[in-house]
């Protein structure tokens, strides 16, 4: 899991001068693949760690990915507010709005949607992925597909290399499911918690680009219409962030039949 750091923990940004830092690392040759990690993440909820994976694109000396933990339940508004080392008009607000800096997210739904509700952030210039595999994909596209089943199903991984992500996974799921109090609270952060959230981003850029192989030019154009849409509905006041039809795609069932249960 690459974070550029000697170890899980120092991936935590907790710190304003650290975070002015990591943010003049952000270039124009910089693409975001980015999760959100909070109590109940969405309107009604909070927001506690903000998941930033820097990946570099043409960039002359190609440097390694960097993926940072900003602890938004200790820096609060400054998450958002505090500029970068090396641009003053440069915040974490104006990144996560900005359209010309390309983002990519599994099912940014509720994070748009905790974003604007707690913070007044419009995050903008998505490419959500799980919409890019449920266009690409063959036979039905009823359902929606979870990040697990996307990576066990798509990247080809040895059982041993997905089984190590999983069990990291499934451990803090399950203490989320038991509403274990402070799992992304208390401080500090507890290693398995920073690896899960490192975890939630560290196969996006190869799920982009599997999918981003499979489909054409103009499939792609409608995946960035969708993705456009998501967050404008995230933002609505009728937007119900656990609602049923949550779980279906925007293109409907393919010509062969699947269960829900498949998904």
């Amino acid at each position: 899991m690459t974070t550029s750091a000697g170890n899980p923990a120092e991936a935590v940004i907790s710190t304003v001068p650290a975070l002015a830092a990591f943010l003049s690392t952000i270039t124009p040759y910089s693409e975001l693949y980015i999760d959100l990690e909070g109590e109940n993440l969405c309107r009604y909820g909070t927001i506690s760690i903000v998941t930033v994976l820097v990946h570099y694109v043409n960039y002359p000396s190609q440097p390694q990915d960097t993926t940072r933990l900003i602890d938004v339940a200790t820096l609060g508004e400054l998450a958002f507010t505090t500029p970068s080392s090396t641009d003053p008009d440069t915040t974490l607000k104006y990144i996560l709005e900005s359209t010309s800096i390309p983002k990519y997210l599994w099912d940014a739904r509720n994070d748009a949607d905790a974003l604007w509700a707690h913070y007044h952030v419009a995050l903008g210039g998505v490419t959500d992925v799980q919409l890019m595999e449920n266009a690409s994909r063959v036979g039905n596209r009823e359902f929606l597909c979870g990040l697990d089943k996307a990576i066990q199903q798509d990247l080809g991984m040895d059982n041993l290399e997905f089984d190590e992500w999983s069990r990291t996974k499934t451990s803090v799921a399950w203490k989320i499911s038991c509403r274990i109090a402070g799992i992304f609270t208390d401080r500090p952060m507890a290693e398995d918690v920073v690896r899960y959230c490192l975890g939630d981003v560290q196969y996006l850029p190869r799920l982009y680009a599997v999918y981003e192989r499979r489909l054409s030019a103009d499939e792609m154009e409608s995946v960035r219409v969708e993705s456009k849409y998501r967050l404008e509905d995230a933002r609505a006041s009728d937007y119900e962030p656990s609602g049923w039809s949550n779980r279906y795609g925007p293109w409907g069932a393919g010509p062969d039949s699947e269960s829900e249960d498949d998904w």
